[in-house]
């Protein structure tokens, strides 16, 4: 009990941040000076009624100019040249010009589309978008928007949480165009990577943003951008900009810089758009537009590739991911040494897998996908591998057929664990009647850890969308199971030929299924003609039902199996999110002896990722006890914000970008109920979360998960 209650006031405290919240910036705001308190409370307004509007629309075309070049040459610039998003070597200097369109349309994420680069090599072009991704969108107007490969979101000086964390100061000023100015500069009470440092320039007239100066980290570096701004329609936005970005990768030391003009097309606030008499189709939003570009750009770009020997690309393909796209066929191969390969958690132990991704387009729409891995843990001693592919042959509906094939979880029959129990029972009568060690009085199944049954299944299903945001799914599962001889695994030897005794059987199930998956107002666009799916405001529903059928291959199941699921992701501004997770199950018409095999209550062999699926599972459950009740509703909240606890601590600050609390629950029929509840921090290249499980009101297992994901930020 005592470190349960370590562990809920180590959550306490790390929450604390949430009940400071309901204090607003009016009521503790005093930097001593009535003036600045005053000015900082005006421009908190207008921040907070913008934001209260929000963005709905906007388009912008931009003309970017990037230089990258070398100070210093270290292990990096030998060995891992296309890992570092800049040049290389010294003396040599690349130089990229080009044309970038943003689109975005709440509430889907913000598009950003090179259109045109010229370049001397293709590939640092590629490195250097993606960074300029990162640092050139306007933080300023663009708050509430997320780009895809742009995890960070940064706290801007004004905003409610800006008041809390940035000390600030005034000064009158005169800028270089004899216009004078009021001066406000900021920095943050503690290091954090969120956090920045600068200046910005107000308009004494109307406190109207002129120019915004800041600094920050960035993976692996340091960055400053200077934004000038401008009015669209009376809405402040940037009308130039100029970053630059200073790397460190160790002895290696590179620097990019970004010089961008935005030119607006469309941006419109949410006030102004009609949400019920807007399309769902987005198509025209997010259709990169190549042949307007030219009107606002006459001399149009073009790209030079450079090659390299297969001595140069082995490093980076031992590492990272090596990408081949050609004639409308895409290869991705992870390579064997890539740390986003590697995991750990306490019930696998170490993990390692290895994937690939094929897919191919016709020109139709159609599309090939085949995604194989194997993997191995390491405390489980166990082999995994998966086929998965799948035919989109009706791309405008979402139609296609999918094949699996995987070996799976162990698992056990509903019978199997019943003769446990009685064998168990008579086991410990007769060792008591013998006078011979005894055994805890309330030893059962779940104390064996043993595992039962391999499985393997083959699964084929057929998918169908029936109107925007409802797709069926209809399908068929075959499992084959046999006994798996435990030897040494047993925890006691006595035990272990009495358990083999009921381990003496191969078993099949098939087991034919629908599910029906809704998303009420479901954005979407469409792309080589498919249908892509976008974002939604609302939560996503899943209802799946099966039956069982004897006597078919083999079949000794007749049960019926049905399975509810819903989740949705809120943000709480820009720099805030609440998840949850929500679903049950049960098996019926159980005459006979069934497998257990839930769809949405089940353990991942490899950790999860930092945005996969944590806040959904659980981490230290016992999987093999829990999953053979006929029954069973489960709960999972997450709550990630980057202040909670560690932005207190000065020499751990920086390096945090993310922290989160999870709370789950499960509640199992013929069980009690369990209780799950954790904290985790992470950045862009690993995350860890410990992991605490209680069984009523007794905490009976603490656990870490740890991944690394450098290669994904890269």
């Amino acid at each position: 009990m005592k470190r349960l209650a370590l562990l809920f006031l180590f959550i306490f405290l790390a929450g604390s941040s949430l009940l400071a919240r309901k204090h607003t910036a009016t009521e503790w705001l005093n930097t001593g000076n009535a003036e600045l308190d005053s000015i900082l409370i005006s421009l908190n307004r207008k921040i907070n009624g913008f934001s209260d509007k929000g963005i709905g629309k906007i388009e912008i075309y931009t003309s970017v100019k990037c230089k990258s070049w070398c100070t210093q040459e270290g292990f990096v610039s030998k060995w891992l040249p296309d890992l570092a998003p800049f040049v290389t070597h010294t003396g040599k200097e690349t130089n990229v010009e080009g044309i970038v369109q943003i689109s975005y349309q709440d509430p889907c994420e913000l598009m950003f589309a090179p259109l045109s680069l010229k370049t001397d090599n293709r590939r640092k072009a590629r490195k250097m978008m993606k960074e300029c991704d990162k640092i050139m969108l306007p933080i300023y107007t663009l708050r509430h928007m997320s780009a895809r490969g742009s995890d960070k979101a940064y706290t801007l000086p004004f905003s409610d949480d800006g008041l809390m964390q940035y000390n600030f100061s005034m000064a009158d000023t005169t800028a270089s165009d004899q216009r004078n100015y009021i001066k406000i500069s900021f920095s943050p009470i503690k290091e954090h990577h969120t956090l920045l440092t600068g200046y910005a320039l107000f308009d004494p007239s109307d406190l109207s943003i002129q120019v915004l100066n800041y600094s920050g980290r960035t993976d692996f570096g340091l960055f400053s951008d200077t934004l000038t701004m401008a009015k669209h329609n009376g809405i402040p936005v940037i009308e130039s900009s100029h970053s630059r970005i200073d790397y460190n990768y160790g002895k290696t030391v590179g620097h990019n810089l970004f010089q961008s003009k935005y030119i607006y097309q469309q941006f419109v606030t949410a006030d102004q758009m009609d949400r019920k008499a807007e399309s769902l189709d987005l198509t025209e939003v997010y259709t990169p537009e190549n042949t307007l570009y030219s009107a606002f750009f006459p001399d149009s770009a073009h790209t030079i590739r450079q090659k390299k020997t297969v001595f140069q690309r082995l490093p980076q393909r031992m590492v990272g991911t090596s990408d081949i796209d050609a004639f409308g066929t895409d290869l991705r191969v992870y390579g064997p040494l890539n740390p986003a390969s590697f995991g750990y958690d306490k019930f696998n132990g170490i993990t390692v897998r290895e994937r690939v991704r094929f897919s191919h387009l016709w020109k139709n729409g159609q599309t090939l996908l085949i995604r194989p891995e194997v993997g191995f843990s390491f405390g489980l001693k166990e082999f995994r591998y998966k086929f998965d592919t799948q035919w989109v042959y009706y791309p405008t509906r979402r139609a296609g057929l999918r094949l699996l094939l995987q070996n799976g979880n162990s698992g056990f029959s509903s019978k199997f664990r019943n003769d446990v129990n009685d064998y168990l029972k008579d086991y410990i009568k007769e060792r008591k009647h013998n006078s011979l060690n005894l055994l805890e009085d309330d030893i059962d199944f779940s104390n064996l850890k043993l595992k039962y049954y391999r499985r393997y299944e083959f699964k084929l299903e057929h998918a169908l969308e029936l109107c925007n945001g409802l797709m069926l799914y209809a399908g068929s599962s075959y499992n084959y199971r046999k006994p798996v001889t435990h030897g040494s695994r047993a925890w006691n030897k006595d035990l272990d030929e009495a358990v083999s005794y009921v381990l003496d059987d191969y078993y099949a199930d098939m087991n034919p299924y629908l599910r029906l998956e809704w998303t009420p107002r479901q954005y979407y666009h469409y792309k080589n003609s498919q249908k892509l799916y976008l974002a939604s405001r609302y939560p996503t529903f899943k209802l799946e039902m099966a039956q069982g059928i004897r006597g078919f291959l083999g079949s000794s199941s007749d049960y019926g199996r049905i399975e509810f699921d819903a989740h949705q992701t809120i943000p709480l501004g820009n720099v805030r999110s609440l998840s949850y997770h929500a679903g049950g199950g049960m098996f019926f018409r159980q005459k006979g002896e069934y497998f257990i095999n839930y769809s949405y209550f089940s353990r991942s062999q490899y950790p999860d990722n930092w945005d996969t699926h944590i806040g959904g599972v659980f981490s230290l459950l016992d999987d093999y006890w829990y999953n053979s009740s006929p029954g069973y509703v489960q709960g999972h909240v997450m709550y990630e914000s980057p202040f909670m606890l560690l932005h207190k601590i000065r020499p751990i600050a920086k390096y945090v970008i993310k922290e989160r609390i999870y709370l789950s629950q499960l509640w199992a029929d013929g069980k009690n109920s369990y209780t799950e509840f954790g904290y985790g921090m992470g950045n862009n290249y690993f995350n860890v979360g410990v992991f605490c499980g209680c069984v009523g009101l007794q905490m009976t297992n603490m656990g870490v998960k740890f991944t690394i994901e450098l290669d994904q930020h890269l």
